[in-house]
């Protein structure tokens, strides 16, 4: 017997992860990736700023929801923050927010068609303790409402991205449900998710077959009698893969 809430929380305090390990024969599996991260580690101490462009014409922009749990970030004034322990050579970790564009009434000129809405600085330093900083920005083409625009596909990276973060928010919420014994809500939005995902345009995707399948199994540990012998933990850690 362990307690996951807790065990998750110790790691999540040096940035690591907690392992739920079922069968033994799947251990060292789990000390290859802990170790290989080890191994591989390339800074340290990475703190990643982002927020809305303050000096854009476009007045009232706003990053409003930057997704992850509750410990991944922190809103100090109008920066969102996130800090990681070790960077990792060749692995990549993408995170996905929410910019509030507001409706812009005057005439936008072509200077300012190419216009920056969000700016990232990330902070870190190598292992022998020299700091350095990469900049970054967000930039997207806004035309007048009277110009005709060339329609395009959505991209692709970012809607799995998104449909990854939105999956993960959504398995955290019905294990909050499932934690309170309202397990029948909590299958309603799983199954909301995958109907909306079935239906995507990114449909036939592997990826998107991929949470689906992850919906499929926390559908069924949301049923009281699993949920209460182990599919809480599964469903925890199906959350923090996501993320």
């Amino acid at each position: 017997d362990h307690d996951p809430k807790l065990m998750t929380g110790i790691a999540d305090l040096a940035d690591g992860n907690f392992y739920f390990v079922e069968e033994l024969n799947t251990v060292d599996e789990c000390f290859v990736d802990c170790l290989g991260g080890l191994i591989s580690s390339i800074a340290k101490d990475v703190e990643i700023q982002i927020k809305s462009n303050g000096d854009s014409f476009l007045k009232g922009l706003d990053v409003v929801k930057a997704y992850g749990d509750s410990k991944m970030w922190a809103k100090v004034g109008d920066t969102y923050v996130t800090k990681i322990s070790q960077l990792i050579s060749g692995k990549e970790k993408d995170y996905v927010l929410d910019v509030k564009i507001p409706k812009y009434a005057g005439e936008i000129k072509d200077e300012q068609k190419n216009a920056i809405i969000a700016e990232a600085k990330a902070t870190m330093k190598t292992l022998e303790g020299k700091e350095f900083v990469v900049k970054g920005e967000l930039k997207v083409t806004i035309v007048n409402e009277t110009e005709e625009i060339q329609e395009e596909e959505d991209d692709k990276d970012v809607m799995k991205n998104f449909y990854r973060v939105k999956g993960a928010e959504v398995l955290e919420k019905a294990k909050e449900l499932a934690d309170n014994r309202k397990y029948e809500d909590a299958q309603k939005l799983l199954k909301d998710l995958k109907e909306e995902l079935a239906n995507s345009a990114l449909k036939d995707e592997q990826f998107i077959k991929n949470i689906i399948t992850d919906i499929d199994q926390a559908y069924e540990n949301a049923k009281p009698e699993v949920y209460e012998a182990y599919g809480k933990v599964r469903m925890m850690e199906n959350a923090r893969a996501q993320y």
